[in-house]
């Protein structure tokens, strides 16, 4: 008898929590990317999968793609449910897929009155890396359904376009105008060097002085995005120090124009221009 009880105030317990929450508003988002590693002018296709209930489909306002550099939402393509682009989107096509239909049991198989049903959905997004700057870029999906907002982060993608190798170059540069933290320095040093094919990350720094406040920015030579005749591009991190401060993470690319000989640096909180080349070996 006490069984039979506790059965049925459990039965009208699960019941009640049904009918007050209605059906679940969550959903599963996948994010897979075919090719990370681009020279520029191929393709990669993001491919993002919604497992979503009935009530959820008509809920999502927006899917968003970011592609950050060393910047955040360097890139953000937005769209809607119905694969239509709202912005953002120059270089990326969009195509949206339904999988399939399938109908759930009853009230979430309890059989208590709600009809549930799943649709898969995937949104196949194209981008044509010829129109995106040479980089190496976070990527991350983010949907908003109702009040519902999921994300979900992929691999890094790279975009290079090299025509010749950079193996073993070096580089010293003095003077230009550093900017770190929006502090201004006129009097600063650059010296690094790229490492040679299969060696070790090679290192680098930048240095500068104005009256008691001393920064430095010490990094690592990730990539060679570019590289040509008339300029190199070249990512690096590492991070920076103002005084006795905290070591602070820096990603950064840096910018050598050949037929001026001049230096930029460009980063988050670290920036540098017209930095004089004063030396240069296999660059």
């Amino acid at each position: 008898m006490k069984t039979k009880v506790i059965s049925v105030v459990l039965t009208a317990f699960i019941l009640v929590i049904l009918i007050l929450s209605g059906p679940a508003n969550a959903f599963d988002l996948g994010f897979n990317i075919s090719d990370i590693s681009l020279t520029k002018g191929e393709k990669t296709t993001f491919d993002i999968s919604l497992n979503l209930a009935e009530t959820e489909i008509l809920n999502v306002s927006s899917i968003t793609l970011f592609l950050d550099g060393f910047k955040k939402n360097d890139y953000a393509c937005k769209f809607n449910s119905d694969g239509t682009a709202l912005s953002g989107c120059n270089g990326i096509t969009i195509k949206k897929v339904v999988h399939n239909v399938t109908d759930a049991p009853d009230g979430y198989g309890y059989g208590y009155g709600y009809q549930s049903r799943t649709d898969k959905v995937s949104y196949l997004l194209t981008l044509d890396s010829a129109k995106f700057p040479s980089g190496k870029y976070k990527t991350e999906i983010e949907v908003k359904s109702g009040k519902n907002i999921v994300k979900t982060k992929g691999e890094n993608l790279l975009i290079t376009f090299v025509t010749k190798g950079l193996d073993g170059c070096s580089i010293r540069a003095k003077d230009g105008n550093l900017t770190v933290d929006n502090k201004l320095f006129t009097d600063s040093k650059l010296n690094f060097f790229v490492q040679k094919k299969n060696a070790a990350r090679a290192t680098g720094y930048i240095y500068a002085q104005l009256g008691r406040t001393r920064v430095s920015y010490d990094f690592t030579t990730e990539e060679v995005l570019e590289n040509d005749n008339n300029h190199a591009i070249i990512l690096v991190t590492g991070s920076y120090v103002m005084n006795v401060g905290p070591k602070i993470p820096e990603t950064a690319m840096i910018y050598f124009d050949k037929i001026t000989n001049k230096i930029t640096i460009s980063g988050e909180k670290v920036n540098a221009q017209n930095l004089d080349v004063t030396f240069d070996q296999k660059c």
